[in-house]
């Protein structure tokens, strides 16, 4: 959904709401996605007796670091790693221990296909 903002508009106040109610609508559609697809992976990430690494690539490559960070600083060990540097040497720091969390929006970036071989 696009929202038309005038900045020069007076109705900020209403605009404002309106996007914190879309927002919270699509955080209450959240909970429906939550299966036994979520579960396994839970469960894979606390039985890991590795890392858990974190991988993506473009806009998810931004927020892939922060969840690794937010993971170690809850107690499981994390690490990211880019996956163009992956395909460099990088994915030689992935042990058979870890578990491997990619973020993707579409499943088909060319980067993180290509590491998927060498993690199985």
């Amino acid at each position: 959904m696009v929202l038309n903002f005038n900045m020069n508009s007076p109705d900020i106040q209403s605009v404002t709401k309106r996007v914190i109610k879309i927002e919270a609508e699509a955080v209450s559609l959240i909970g429906e996605r939550i299966d036994a697809q979520f579960e396994s992976a839970v469960q894979s990430i606390l039985q890991c007796s590795g890392r858990l690494i974190v991988s993506g690539m473009g806009k998810s490559g931004l927020i892939s670091p922060k969840i690794a960070s937010t993971m170690d600083s809850t107690g499981t060990p994390s690490h990211f790693v880019h996956p163009g540097e992956a395909t460099q040497g990088d994915q030689g720091m992935i042990t058979k221990e870890d578990v491997v969390l990619i973020v993707s929006n579409n499943g088909e970036t060319m980067e993180l296909i290509q590491i998927l071989p060498a993690l199985q």
